[in-house]
């Protein structure tokens, strides 16, 4: 027979009890028998306050006791009898009815009596009760703690007990369940707590670590008796919580969305207790929402990207896989990138991304420079190597099946040597000799950077001007050459072709040659060669003698053939170009007589000469003898005192001077 505890209170019956002591007796105070089967009714007492007697107690089980206050005594039928242990004051009080009847049901009694040993107390009596009920089926196990929800992962114990069989009986306790099943767990005998029976009975604890797939599963305590059959069995639902699992993001409608349309993101999750708190994040990156829900709307590219949502109950918290939403959108953020990033130096590789933000990706991409469309279709140009032609404004359009956007202007500057570099003059054309200034400039068609060294060259030799502008204030023949200019930045260097600078004026130094020589003999041919600087060119060249024009001639070039004793005189030329004439100097040319001329003026010279010599000297013989007749006309006798007299000359008149 099988008895099972379902209540355990114990109530002192006597005053004399102390709180020093446990209770006399401990024994359950409701049982429930089997029809048919034995009832064990477990028992122990302990008199500590009676002390050691020489007397063991009085043990009395009666059937249905009443207590009769008049003759102060506890009347029943009497079930058993006996003392306890001598000289102890602990013992075993047990009760055991071999068959349990339908009448077997009811209160049973222990009255316990034991002799004082102390002078305060004359004896120690106490009344412990027992309702059995008699059932048909045996009665379930008992299972500890009260239900309450278990935690994933945390050590759990599940206790099953059952009132102590009879001493003949053997039960045993078993489980059964997936929870019994798991890694880790184990059994071992139990004796439960005394908050929980204060009496010996037969337990078995089952230790395990729950999981969230335990939640809603049964566990079975059975009980079997010696032959192994089940005499009864006891249930529970287990309650577990567990972290949120199988937490995932959805996504309505799916993706990919096209940009402005409404998304809402769905974190759901298995777990319990529910999720309380929703953490969502975007690339990484933590969003303010904390709701199951997210609501996109109208959805823009930023909007794009790997969702994931943290689901949080007071478990724990668990992260859903990235998910990613993709929206659709034309060509945004198209910008040109170069690489090496401006300016570059002339020659070196330079590559153009177009780089924009696009879903679907751009498939189809046009270059332009400077507003002209470029041949390049594809999302990078390559330019190597570089020229100066390569630099300025390029944009790129990105295309996908959504639209086309342009890219803002992105400038290329190619750092070069300088370019076109020449000599301007001004004013242009040829120049006049001492005419105003003459200014030649050294323009540069382009160069970068655009900071320059100038250099000038006159006929390939450096002139101390380091300004783009060459002056010349006055300018004379000898500035007539060859410039050129020299332009020189941090990468190079440019010469300019020459310019030449055509400088006109009159003719100058203009000298008449005279060929033989100054000195001829008649009869001789004469060269008279004029020379002279001129520019442009003489046109003409005229020869003169004694001022009057010999003629004129396009070379500078005059013969005299034969020239006579008249030809001498005084020479000259005058060379004339497009500015002006100019003479030269005077040249006296001599011409001399030939020997038989000589001979032949000698002797006329001489007959004439002779005749004229006579002449001269009849007229001189004339001349001499009316001088003296003149000069004695002219003296008169002067007598002075002493009568003597001499002869004076008469002073003739001055004419008068001029002008007056």
């Amino acid at each position: 027979m099988w008895v099972f505890i379902s209540f355990i209170f114990l109530f002192p019956a006597s005053a004399h009890s102390l709180s020093t002591c446990p209770k006399p007796v401990t024994a359950p105070e409701a049982l429930v028998a089997t029809l048919g089967s034995c009832l064990y009714i477990p028992c122990r007492y302990d008199l500590c306050r009676a002390g050691p007697s020489p007397h063991p107690p009085l043990l009395r089980w009666l059937h249905h006791p009443h207590y009769d206050p008049q003759q102060q005594k506890f009347w029943g039928r009497a079930v058993e009898e006996h003392r306890g242990t001598t000289g102890s004051p602990q013992g075993d009080c047990s009760l055991t009815i071999p068959r349990v009847y339908p009448e077997s049901a009811g209160v049973y009694g222990l009255r316990l009596m034991a002799n004082a040993s102390r002078r305060y107390y004359k004896d120690l009596r106490w009344m412990h009760s027992v309702t059995v009920n008699v059932t048909g089926t045996a009665p379930a196990p008992h299972l500890w703690p009260d239900p309450a929800p278990l935690t994933q992962g945390q050590k759990s114990n599940l206790g099953c007990w059952v009132p102590p069989a009879c001493p003949e009986k053997t039960p045993t306790l078993t489980w059964e369940g997936p929870v019994s099943e798991t890694w880790g767990a184990h059994l071992d005998t139990w004796i439960p707590p005394t908050t929980v029976v204060s009496y010996e009975v037969v337990g078995t604890l089952l230790t395990f670590e729950p999981s969230g797939d335990h939640d809603g599963t049964s566990i079975h305590c059975i009980l079997r008796g010696s032959d192994g059959k089940i005499i009864s069995q006891v249930s529970r639902q287990l309650q577990v919580h567990y972290a949120p699992r199988d937490v995932r993001v959805v996504m309505t409608p799916p993706s990919p969305v096209h940009e402005g349309q409404e998304v809402t993101l769905s974190c759901q999750d298995l777990a319990n207790p529910p999720s309380h708190t929703y953490t969502w994040s975007l690339r990484g990156h933590i969003l303010p929402q904390r709701g199951a829900q997210v609501l996109l709307g109208p959805t823009k590219a930023t909007h794009g990207g790997i969702y994931r949502c943290q689901a949080t109950n007071h478990v724990g918290t668990t992260e859903s896989p990235p998910t990613s939403l993709e929206v659709y959108y034309p060509p945004r953020d198209v910008q040109v990138v170069v690489t090496p990033p401006s300016p570059v130096h002339e020659g070196r590789e330079v590559t153009l991304s177009c780089q924009d933000l696009a879903n679907p990706r751009s498939h189809t991409y046009i270059w332009s420079l400077g507003g002209h469309i470029l041949p390049q279709r594809g999302a990078q140009v390559l330019l190597g190597p570089t020229k100066a032609t390569h630099g300025g404004t390029y944009r790129c359009q990105a295309t996908n099946h959504l639209g086309t956007t342009e890219s803002p202007p992105t400038s290329l500057e190619v750092y070069y040597a300088p370019q076109a570099v020449q000599v301007l003059q001004h004013p242009r054309g040829p120049v006049l000799a001492g005419g105003g200034p003459v200014r030649l400039r050294c323009e540069v068609g382009a160069a970068d950077p655009p900071q320059l060294k100038i250099r000038w060259f006159k006929d390939e030799e450096e002139l101390p001007v380091e300004t783009p502008d060459l002056v010349l204030p006055s300018p004379h023949p000898t500035d007539a050459a060859a410039y050129s200019c020299q332009a020189q930045n941090e990468v190079g260097v440019t010469r300019s072709p020459p310019s030449v600078l055509e400088v006109r004026y009159a003719p100058q130094g203009v000298e008449l040659v005279v060929g033989p020589g100054q000195r001829v003999e008649e009869k001789t041919n004469i060269t008279l060669g004029c020379r002279g600087a001129a520019h442009p060119p003489p046109e003409l060249f005229e020869w003169f003698r004694d001022g009057r024009s010999l003629g004129q001639s396009r070379k500078g070039l005059w013969v005299l053939p034969a020239v006579g004793a008249g030809s001498g005189g005084r020479y000259h030329c005058r060379i004339t170009n497009q500015v002006a004439s100019a003479d030269s100097d005077d040249v006296i040319v001599t011409i001399y007589y030939s020997t038989p001329t000589i001979l032949r003026r000698t002797f006329l010279a001489l007959a004439a000469g002779l005749s004229s010599l006579l002449a001269l000297v009849a007229l001189g013989f004339l001349l001499h003898r009316r001088w003296k007749r003149q000069v004695a006309a002219d003296e008169e006798p002067v007598v002075e005192p002493s009568r003597t007299f001499f002869l004076c000359k008469k002073k003739v008149p001055l004419p008068p001077p001029w002008g007056s």
